[in-house]
């Protein structure tokens, strides 16, 4: 009888050991890690169409500096930022309010024209074939191209509808090859690529994008801190 008791006792704990050594199943393992905040999580960057670069022809550049020359006169000019664009009338966005515009969609250009003596830029908007130029007077002159696709990339990232954005604020800005965003070995080539530094946002926050100036980058910087490469000519 004492033997049987010892015996049982025995299997009784090989048993138990058994139990407490099983390897835990996958649903297990997933329930004791801990889960990574989302803002750790990787993102998928949104897939946007090509951008499809179109050289400024000559004569469009020619005519935007001239009538710059005639503006503020003799100065040392040199084309900067340029895009394509198709404006939402024939006042190329920039009617006043007592002028009347044709209301029809008109290709053209935006062009950028630097005064390198005082570093100033100066925007112009233009027809596709420059027989129409206007100065800008906006507040910022950020391409409405560029602006969807900075909206197109933040829908596309889950962060708000397009049509709930609007931009805050816009900057032209010389990136360096890490267009100003501090990368974690802080090592950045050292080239100028003209482009911008974006605030967008909502009615409930804001997100900052540092792009080129076609939209081909778009990147978010998550902290607002930046550097800007000096400008040279």
């Amino acid at each position: 009888m004492i033997f049987s008791i010892a015996r049982f006792t025995s299997v009784l704990l090989g048993f138990s050991l058994l139990v407490a050594c099983q390897v835990p199943s996958n649903s297990e393992i997933a329930a004791t890690r801990p889960i990574a905040p989302i803002s750790d999580r990787p993102t998928t960057n949104p897939i946007l169409s090509e951008v499809e670069f179109e050289q400024l022809p000559t004569a469009i550049a020619g005519r935007v500096k001239a009538k710059l020359q005639r503006e503020i006169g003799d100065a040392s000019l040199q084309i900067g930022r340029y895009s394509r664009e198709t404006w939402t009338d024939g006042c190329l966005g920039l009617g006043g309010p007592a002028e009347s515009c044709l209301a029809a969609l008109t290709e053209g250009w935006q062009v950028e024209v630097i005064d390198t003596t005082t570093n100033k830029s100066y925007f112009y908007r233009t027809t596709l074939n420059g027989d129409s130029i206007r100065r800008s007077t906006l507040s910022h002159n950020l391409p409405p191209s560029l602006r969807d696709r900075i909206f197109q990339t933040a829908a596309s990232s889950g962060f708000a509808n397009s049509d709930e954005l609007y931009v805050i604020t816009a900057e032209p800005r010389l990136w360096n090859g890490c267009y100003g965003i501090p990368p974690e070995d802080g090592v950045c080539t050292e080239v100028g690529i003209l482009g911008w530094r974006v605030e967008i946002g909502d009615d409930r926050q804001s997100w900052v994008y540092h792009t080129d100036n076609l939209g081909s980058e778009i990147r978010l910087n998550e902290t607002g801190e930046d550097k800007e490469t000096p400008r040279s000519f």
